[in-house]
């Protein structure tokens, strides 16, 4: 007797997005600094899960700082999931062909685009209410801002090429993290890039705007990227480069 194997769906997880962004309180912490706090937007959708039909989906949104916002998301009284969320997006135009890979608690998940000569698969922070349209686009224009688990000035490395001598301090790229590294996800990027402003945010962090794809008339990509003070591990201003480790964000362009 034949069977047909259904492919599981991934479960991501938010731990270490929050110790990135709060190293001193973590997850545990925020969610009871969160659910005693007023909410500063609330949104309510219906939606069906596969443990609840017509269940009532509360948003509640909490600003942070300029930068910081973190969204939890309720299912009839009971909290699903929670992230934080860099509100700093850039607009990135005619991205093509989304394919989507769906978290099992279907109100996440991750997207992949192309735009341009990248490929780049990143957390759609609304996807709880724009999944049908990233399912079933085939263009779209996507926002896209950064969470930095560490970032520091860029040391690089020299190396001989067809092209001459080739200092890597000086490059601007945006590379997947091996998905076998242990606590790696899908968009999780090495980054290397050079900062074009900086912006001081009230609550323990700094945010770069960094210049991480330069493919001159193919593509030129900055984004803004936030870091706790305990992942920034130099003195860095404008015109500097550096590099470190980010979570990729989007979202859609209404």
């Amino acid at each position: 007797m034949f069977g047909f194997w259904k492919k599981k769906k991934p479960s991501g997880s938010h731990g270490s997005h929050f110790s990135a962004c709060f190293p001193e309180e973590g997850l545990a912490q925020m969610m009871v600094k969160l659910s005693v706090n007023k909410p500063d937007k609330s949104e309510e959708l219906l939606v069906n899960l596969p443990d609840f039909k017509n269940a009532k989906l509360i948003v509640d949104s909490k600003i942070i700082d300029e930068s910081l916002l973190v969204k939890v998301l309720i299912v009839n009284g009971t909290i699903y999931t929670a992230y934080p969320i860099n509100r700093n997006f850039v607009k990135l135009k005619d991205c093509k062909n989304p394919k989507v890979n769906e978290w099992q608690n279907e109100l996440e998940g991750w997207v992949n685009i192309h735009a341009g000569p990248a490929t780049l698969e990143f957390f759609a922070v609304d996807y709880y209410k724009n999944k049908d349209r990233y399912k079933n686009s085939k263009q779209l224009d996507i926002s896209f801002s950064g969470i930095a688990y560490s970032i520091s000035k860029s040391k690089g490395e020299e190396f001989d090429s067809k092209y001459g001598k080739i200092k890597t301090d000086k490059m601007c790229c945006l590379i997947p993290v091996d998905f076998k590294e242990e606590n790696a996800f899908p968009d999780d990027y090495f980054f290397r890039g050079e900062v074009l402003d900086i912006k001081t945010d009230k609550v323990d962090g700094n945010s770069f705007f960094v210049k991480v794809i330069n493919a001159e008339k193919e593509l030129v990509f900055s984004i803004w990227i936030r870091c706790s003070s305990d992942g920034i591990k130099d003195k860095i201003k404008k015109g500097d480069y550096v590099s470190g480790r980010l979570w990729l964000q989007g979202t859609l362009v209404d």
